[in-house]
């Protein structure tokens, strides 16, 4: 820590240290031709630094490594800032990777422009700019406990899928027979419309769980988007109900709305498109990877 100042390691400590490789873009993009390198270790658990609230991961040795080169902040390097942290066989049923501090004003971390390799004996951490790094442990299921949730989660879709398909064709079977009740085919209406959101949405969960090992970035993309966007349609679709309900219960007279279900329905469908629309230009979707304790791709 700063307050004991620099010192020498000793045998054991040597065993445990790490390495750090700077690109030489960092060097040819000062404006001077020299340059102060500062690497600071710092113990955030003697100092009370970089703390997140209900954070789950435990930082490796409570060590945090920040670089600085020049007095200018770098950020944006094609070749990265390599970073070894040097260490044993990680705690059984936890997972390393390689996270810098969070922007926002909770605090904490996040893994943007890190990219984390584990190895036998360290983990190198792969990032495009300067700032403090750590190795962060966070808890990560055995493969055995992967597939059975994944099992469980599949019948469980499959199932949800199957009665929103029994509840659709009643409500058409319904709406077939009471033709002249018009309140009632507007509600049979707005009722399929959420269980075909539902069956939607179990079924974009299904397409993820089956497509997304092996799969093209664009794939990746579209495969969010598609989520992203049976997700909105569910809520959307809830809160049309909900609406719906208000103008039955509450509001009772003068509430005739010409073409209300064609307009719901366009509000139901289409607002969830114009925010995935929204979303996918700015692009929010993308491959996010998650990894058991043996570092297999779930």
């Amino acid at each position: 820590s700063p307050s004991q100042g620099p010192k020498r390691l000793n045998r054991t400590e040597e065993g445990k240290r790490g390495k750090i490789q700077l690109p030489r873009e960092i060097f040819q993009s000062l404006s001077t031709r020299t340059a102060q390198v500062v690497v600071t270790v710092l113990n955030i658990q003697q100092l009370h630094m970089f703390k997140e609230q209900n954070q789950t991961g435990q930082v490796l040795d409570n060590t945090v490594v920040g670089i600085k080169v020049g007095e200018k902040s770098i950020s944006g390097l094609q070749n990265p800032v390599q970073l070894t942290f040097t260490h044993g066989q990680l705690p059984s049923g936890t997972h390393g990777h390689c996270p810098v501090p969070s922007a926002g004003q909770t605090g904490g971390w996040s893994t943007s422009g890190c990219v984390t390799q584990p190895g036998d004996n360290g983990t190198v951490c792969s990032c495009h700019h300067l700032t403090f790094f750590t190795l962060l442990l966070t808890p990560a299921l055995d493969r055995a406990t992967v597939q059975a949730l994944v099992t469980v989660a599949t019948a469980g879709c499959g199932v949800a899928m199957a009665f929103s398909i029994f509840t659709i064709a009643f409500c058409i079977f319904l709406r077939c027979r009471l033709r002249s009740e018009d309140t009632l085919r507007v509600n049979l209406g707005l009722h399929m419309n959420l269980m075909g959101s539902l069956f939607l949405l179990n079924l974009a969960f299904l397409l993820n769980s089956g497509l997304s090992n092996g799969s093209q970035p664009w794939a990746c993309r579209v495969l969010g988007g598609v989520t992203h966007y049976c997700v909105l349609c569910c809520f959307t679709w809830m809160a049309l109900e909900g609406f719906h309900f208000y103008l039955l219960f509450v509001k009772v007279l003068g509430t005739y709305i010409h073409h209300y279900l064609l307009k719901l329905s366009l509000l139901g469908w289409g607002f969830p498109a114009v925010v995935v629309l929204v979303a996918g230009t700015i692009g929010s979707y993308g491959e996010y990877l998650i990894q058991t304790v043996e570092h297999q791709v779930i």
